[in-house]
């Protein structure tokens, strides 16, 4: 019975502790709010998101270390490093 609720209190201070992270993580929008993928990704902090809508996207993109997402809601979002002619990265959901 012990177990059973020490069990019980661990999952619900876990749970609480996840819902407190999201209640801080931030959603940053290119380019409505950081002009490119990369200044989204400098902008954010762990557990932000970075959200691109659609277009084309000619850059490198370095995640740095941190853990983020960086999405699409659109099909039509594609990364060019601009060395090629070929998209080299697409955000398809």
């Amino acid at each position: 019975m012990e177990s059973s609720v020490s069990k019980s209190i661990g999952l619900l201070v876990l749970l609480m502790a996840l819902a407190c992270q999201a209640v801080y993580a931030a959603t940053i929008r290119v380019p409505q709010d950081q002009a490119t993928i990369q200044a989204g990704i400098d902008a954010a902090v762990d557990g932000d998101t970075v959200l691109v809508q659609p277009g084309m996207y000619v850059e490198h993109i370095n995640f740095n270390g941190k853990n983020i997402v960086v999405g699409s809601l659109y099909l039509t979002t594609s990364l060019n490093t601009g060395e090629s002619h070929r998209k080299v990265l697409y955000f398809i959901f």
